[in-house]
Parts: C-alpha cells; structure tokens; sequence
C-alpha cells in the first residue's frame, strides 16, 4: 500500500509538472495599460474639463499612475486633445504644419515632460486627429521636405476626416501626400536637441539615413538605449517593412 501510495504521488507531481498552467492554456493579448487625460477633460465637474489639461497636472497623473498602479502593469500616460491648443482652442503648429504645445498650457515643452515621464519608468503618448488641420490648410503650409502645400494634398471637395469637422480629409492619391517609401521625420525640441523619426512604408527592410550637423549622440527612446556618436549621419539599419525608429539626437 505504501508503495502504491509513493507511485501515485509521484505521478501526480509529475503530471502537476507537465500540465502547463491556466496562463499558458490561454493565449491573449496583453492590453495597453495606462491613463489618458480625456478622462478629466471630458468631465462636466468643476475644475475640470478641457482647461484643466497643463503640465502640472500631467506631472502629477503621472505621480499617481507610478505610485499606485505601474506594479499592476500600468505604463502609460497618454495626452489628449488640446496639448497644442490655447485655453480658446486655437491650435498652434510650426511653418510646416506640425503641431507645436501650447507655452501657457506645457511652458517646459513636451520633450521636458517626456524626460519626466521616463525617469518614473512610464511612457508618454500624445493624441492626433488624423486629416489636415484647417487651420493648416488655410495658411497653406510649405510640405518640408518637398515643393508642395498643404492646400495639395486635401481632398476634393473638401470633406471633413471626421465626426468632429475639425480636420479636413487627406488625398493620398496625391503623390504630395507621401515622401516616398522611406522617410526622415526631424523636430527642434526648445532643449537644443532633435528628434528624428523614420518611416519604412515599403515591402521590404530597408536601410535608412538620417543626416546630422556634425558630430552628435544618438539615443534610441523605444530601446532606451545609447547607439553611440555619429559624425555626418547615422544610418537606422534594416528597418522592417512599415516600420520605425525613433531617436533623440544630441
């Protein structure tokens, strides 16, 4: 009996073993876990609204979100609509069309309060609206990069990108509505350094060149890793078809 006991017992903790948990039995995708701004902005409650989102208050979800939930796997903080939009709604971009923050809204700018957000060990997400801007569109903004103006690249008639009406349609049959299958995205942050993003929008993996001023460093923000000091370029290597890189240069 004892033996037929140590048997049964062994096989019980072996099979134990092999059995795989209910974890692993069950696949699924881990979902983005985080905090978005519009939760305050949309509220009807007083002192909130779209006129609460600021810096001040980003930093301190932010507190919050790394005190009391990024154990739980919470990672991310994610601004809404308005961080480039005065306390009227008036949108602010650059020349080009890119949208700049508000100074009276993130008087540090977004690249200050992202060094924030990462050195709490969150990440920082920052809400578009896809189309065109009409308020680019009326200044008409030079494309960087190529010979062409905002007002080319909407769609004829022009038709709204949304339920909002904000942002009108973009005509991506336009070949002014894409710089080619690799793209160099680059942004003067007030701290003196440029971010610079890239785009495969190819079939294939590609090579990638992004000119600098000299001599600089070159961080990876996705990897969070140093890639070293460049003079003249830096080359992003085998970017993946539809895929990108984003770095901090300088």
């Amino acid at each position: 009996m004892k033996r037929f006991l140590s048997v049964f017992l062994a096989v019980l903790g072996l099979s134990a073993f092999l059995v795989p948990s209910a974890e692993a039995r069950t696949p699924f995708v881990k979902p983005f876990m985080g905090w978005s701004s519009w939760s305050l902005e949309s509220s009807t409650r007083a002192g909130y609204g779209t006129s609460w989102l600021n810096e001040s208050h980003v930093r301190d979800a932010a507190q919050a979100l790394s005190a009391k939930l990024k154990s739980a796997g919470y990672t991310y903080v994610n601004i809404d609509s308005g961080w480039n939009a005065s306390q009227s709604w008036v949108f602010h971009t650059d020349a080009n069309g890119i949208p700049d923050p508000d100074p009276s809204r993130f008087p540090s700018g977004i690249s200050s309060l992202a060094s924030y957000v990462h050195s709490l060990g969150l990440k920082l997400g920052l809400y578009a609206v896809t189309g065109l801007e009409k308020e680019v569109y009326d200044k008409n903004a030079p494309i960087l990069g190529t010979s062409c103006h905002a007002q080319d690249i909407a769609y004829k008639p022009l038709t709204p990108s949304n339920g909002w009406g904000g942002n009108w349609k973009v005509d991506f049959a336009n070949p002014c509505a894409h710089g080619g299958d690799h793209q160099v995205w680059t942004k003067r942050a007030p701290d003196g350094r440029t971010y610079a993003a890239v785009y495969n929008l190819g079939s294939t993996p590609a090579d990638i060149t992004v000119d600098l001023p000299g001599a600089r460093p070159v961080r990876d923000l996705v990897a969070r890793k140093d890639l070293g000091r460049f003079r003249g370029s830096w080359t992003a290597s085998a970017v993946p078809p539809h895929g990108s890189r984003l770095v901090r240069i300088g």
